[in-house]
């Protein structure tokens, strides 16, 4: 590999074929409805056969996993997303620094992971046993390709493709899981160790479609990566305490409770989850889109992101009505009667979960257009009242304590996103939550043509 630092003349390398943003966004959402049914099914199959106590622990790994990876892949896979869109001439340097990156960062993170474990007092630590430390360790550098992957591929416009290795994930923890359901053999480790091979699966696939979209002849450029590291520091903190949001209180309930109580928790998260895929798929398909045309036409998504915003708060909107109405029956019928302690912590979450959703459309705008900043500051505010809070509420409450604080944090987000969002491009705060006669022709029409 050699060091350059564009390929000048070559703006369309690595172009996939022209798609309609109507058919990124059907795409996309299609993506997250999938992930929605093989994940949900997993998540059942590993409830019903582990018990509350098996799914915490399962989940606990998981999140050790996860939050490693988010706190060490520098968010570089948001700005593989804005400068691929941005800068295609660059697009070959992209995808040797990731390859470059993942694997030599990822094995310097995980010695570092090593040997501060050693060296921490086993209370502090996630009660996992050594095997399954071990295992976490193992999923750092798949999980950090698939990520930096994934930018690449978003970046590249390449919506179909990133949707589909989306649900392949799920797919294989399912049909690995099943397997093993049904041969009576499923362990929280085996569990754990069919996800961490579907990651690699993955991680492998997405790596390599980047690659051969963009040509074999990838080179490395560390100035490149030095700009793009520069621009993805704020993006990272927003990311690492917007993650850290979201599965600090898992930390702090297998601390302050137990295993059995993040079972019923992690349900409960689970269902609310359903909420987000069309706002998440909404935001995969702004950032690129904004982030290519943001240099042509300044207000690329003031006519568009708030039709979006519309439309993805109305329908996280009924879903939480739904919930609200049919998440005990749900919970008996596919968890297990056992797990009905979630269905209050999951009524206390509705409120959150409808605004987060919100959140993530108006964040997916911001970083389209340069602006990571805010999302810098609301994570990091959002992330200190949530810590404070269930500091305070997870002793006396138990995981309805952590619920409200979800629901609490979740609520100021997505104010704060509002703001900001509504500062920088003019909008009206009540074109972004009031849906209209006119929307979905509107839509159609915006999407048709872009």
């Amino acid at each position: 590999m050699k060091e350059v630092t564009g390929d000048a003349g070559r703006s369309d390398l690595g172009r996939p074929p022209k798609e309609m943003l109507f058919t990124k966004l059907t795409s996309a959402f299609g993506s997250q409805v999938g992930v929605l049914l093989f994940g949900m099914s997993a998540q059942i199959i590993l409830a019903r056969t582990l018990g509350p106590s098996g799914k915490g622990t399962f989940s606990l790994a998981m999140a050790v996993a996860s939050t490693l990876a988010v706190l060490a892949h520098m968010s570089l896979s948001s700005a593989n997303s804005h400068f691929a869109g941005r800068h295609p001439d660059h697009r070959r340097a992209m995808v040797g620094n990731s390859l470059l990156l993942a694997f030599l960062w990822g094995a310097i993170v995980t010695g570092v992971v090593i040997y501060l474990k050693n060296r921490i007092p086993a209370a502090y630590l996630p009660s996992l046993s050594d095997r399954l430390w071990g295992m976490v360790l193992v999923a750092i550098i798949p999980l950090l390709l698939f990520e930096f992957s994934n930018g690449l591929v978003l970046g590249l416009n390449w919506i179909r493709r990133f949707s589909l290795t989306l649900i392949l994930k799920e797919a294989l923890l399912l049909t690995g899981v099943g397997w093993l359901a049904y041969k009576g053999v499923l362990s929280v480790e085996c569990a754990v160790a069919v996800w961490i091979l579907a990651c690699v699966a993955v991680a492998i696939l997405q790596a390599s479609s980047a690659w051969f979209r963009v040509g074999l002849s990838i080179t490395v450029s560390p100035r490149l990566l030095w700009r793009m590291a520069t621009f993805s520091l704020q993006s990272h903190t927003a990311n690492v305490f917007g993650f850290l949001r979201l599965r600090f209180d898992w930390f702090m309930i297998d601390y302050f409770l137990d295993q059995r109580e993040l079972g019923y928790y992690t349900i409960a998260c689970m269902l609310i989850y359903a909420l987000w895929y069309l706002p998440i798929a909404i935001a995969q398909v702004l950032i690129p889109h904004i982030s290519s045309r943001i240099s042509r036409d300044t207000e690329a998504g003031n006519e568009l992101t708030p039709v979006l915003a519309r439309l993805g708060t109305s329908v996280a909107l009924l879903g939480a009505l739904l919930l609200g109405v049919l998440g005990y029956p749900i919970i008996l019928l596919l968890p297990g009667e056992e797990f009905l302690p979630a269905y209050p912590a999951l009524l206390i979450m509705l409120p959150g979960g409808v605004m987060l959703g919100l959140a993530r459309i108006l964040a997916g705008d911001l970083i389209g257009r340069g602006l990571p900043k805010y999302s810098m500051v609301i994570s990091i505010s959002a992330f200190v009242i949530n810590v404070v809070v269930n500091l305070i509420f997870i002793p006396k409450f138990g995981i309805l304590g952590a619920a409200a604080t979800a629901s609490i944090t979740h609520i100021f987000a997505g104010m704060m996103y509002v703001y900001f969002f509504t500062r920088v491009s003019g909008v009206r705060v009540r074109e972004l939550l009031i849906m209209r006669k006119e929307d979905f022709t509107g839509l159609l029409h915006l999407l048709r043509h872009n």
